[in-house]
């Protein structure tokens, strides 16, 4: 399984492989704007949380 990635807008989608004529479903973009990422990609829900957690700040 492959993890694509729009180019244009970000959006992900987990597939073998993107059909020819596949359209992106945020921006419209063809297939062919799509790059395959690293398989170990992981999206953080909270950008506003560094990766390896919430950190105290007052501190």
């Amino acid at each position: 399984m492959n993890i694509y990635k729009c180019h244009e807008c970000g959006y992900t989608k987990e597939a073998e492989v993107l059909p020819e004529d596949y359209i992106c479903p945020l921006c419209d973009e063809p297939g062919t704007s799509f790059v395959i990422i690293d398989g170990s990609y992981v999206e953080r829900k909270n950008i506003n949380e560094p990766a390896d957690g919430p950190e105290d700040r007052h501190a």
